[in-house]
């Protein structure tokens, strides 16, 4: 589904929902249930937020995973083609007011892996996360400074959202014995570190950017190693 600022549309948009959108300004995090009302009829589906939103432009909710810089929301249990006819067609009126509602919920237990840059201030990502925990905790003693928050020593359970903020190596200590029980979430991290901060093993980290069998065949066995690949080629 696609919630568009602009006023105009071609006949090819069918999963905007609504055009002229104003009034979201600050990205989501976190586990939450959205319900799209028009003309009476109403519509609500669960979705997961994407911090790292670009709230200057279009906001796509996706089914899939991939959090791109348009994309508000993840892994929604609905798409534009589920929406009842009803509201389909309170949707088609020119006139007709869209209202959508976001109400956070409690999720499922997660990780989230947030890489902080002490040189960025105000980061509207890390405001939707912290607005989304249960618990922060900070791995190092830059991380504390750039939060105000304790830092953490030793592991801490993960019963709901945890934040783990770092500024040097992610995850650290305190979530790591985690992470092969509960999601993980990155946040500022590239895809490579991204996929090794998410893994539960500890070991120097290998990134095969080229020849993954050479790569693999000299890694020290306690290597963490990330290869990429394309899809067809896995």
């Amino acid at each position: 589904m696609e919630f568009t600022p602009e006023r105009e549309i071609t006949e090819r948009a069918t999963c905007v929902v609504a055009v002229g959108v104003e009034g979201i300004r600050e990205p989501l995090a976190g586990d939450v249930r959205i319900t799209i009302t028009a003309a009476g009829a109403s519509f609500t589906f669960e979705a997961r937020g994407n911090s790292s939103w670009d709230a200057s432009g279009t906001a796509i909710i996706r089914r899939s995973p991939f959090r791109l810089p348009d994309t508000l929301a993840t892994h929604a249990t609905a798409t534009a083609h589920d929406l009842p006819r009803p509201l389909v067609e309170a949707l088609r009126m020119p006139d007709s007011e869209v209202d959508v509602q976001v109400e956070p919920i409690r999720g499922r237990p997660c990780a989230v892996l947030f890489a902080i840059d002490p040189g960025r201030r105000n980061d509207p990502r890390l405001r939707a996360e912290i607005a989304a925990a249960d618990l922060v905790v900070v791995e190092d003693e830059e991380a504390g400074r750039a939060l105000g928050e304790r830092v953490a020593h030793g592991a801490v359970p993960v019963d709901g959202r945890v934040l783990v903020v770092a500024a040097r190596e992610l995850p650290g200590t305190t979530v790591v014995a985690a992470l092969d029980q509960v999601d993980v979430e990155t946040v500022g991290l590239p895809p490579a570190l991204a996929a090794a901060a998410g893994s539960p093993a500890r070991g120097p980290l290998v990134l095969a950017e080229t020849e993954p069998r050479a790569v693999l065949r000299d890694a020290p066995a306690a290597a963490r190693v990330v290869v990429r690949a394309a899809a067809d080629e896995v």
